[in-house]
């Protein structure tokens, strides 16, 4: 098959070079680098196989662990909140509690923020709570 390449002028001279020393027609020197080469990459590997090994995870049947994982999200976000109060140089803009907390309500409606955070936890452990007794 007759094909035009356009080789880079370090590659024309290397192979050029090379069918030089080889006494070879350029053509059958640059037909043997691609062969060596297609052969060397598609060649598999000398390493064995890479095998995972599966390993008990400890996990109890019928737990989420989706819902596991939101918990120790939860968890981080509180512990990095709790090292860094007091951090936050301007005071946190006014939102609403349902923009603070979600689907969680508490029974009264207190205007202390500490009560409200408070309450609001209360709120989520004993869903948690009721969630994990129910799996």
């Amino acid at each position: 098959m007759k094909t035009t390449l356009n080789l880079d002028d370090d590659i024309a001279a290397i192979l050029q070079e090379q069918s030089r020393t080889q006494n070879k027609p350029l053509q059958q020197v640059v037909n043997e680098t691609l062969r060596a080469g297609i052969t060397q990459t598609t060649k598999p590997a000398d390493k064995p196989p890479f095998r995972v090994k599966p390993n008990s995870s400890g996990f109890v049947e019928d737990v989420e662990q989706v819902r596991l994982n939101q918990l120790l999200d939860e968890l981080d976000i509180e512990e990095h909140l709790a090292k860094n109060e007091g951090s936050i140089s301007s005071p946190p803009e006014a939102m609403s509690l349902e923009a603070a907390y979600g689907s969680v309500e508490p029974e009264n409606k207190p205007e202390d923020f500490n009560e409200i955070t408070a309450i609001a936890k209360q709120a989520k452990a004993e869903k948690t709570a009721r969630e994990l007794n129910d799996a």
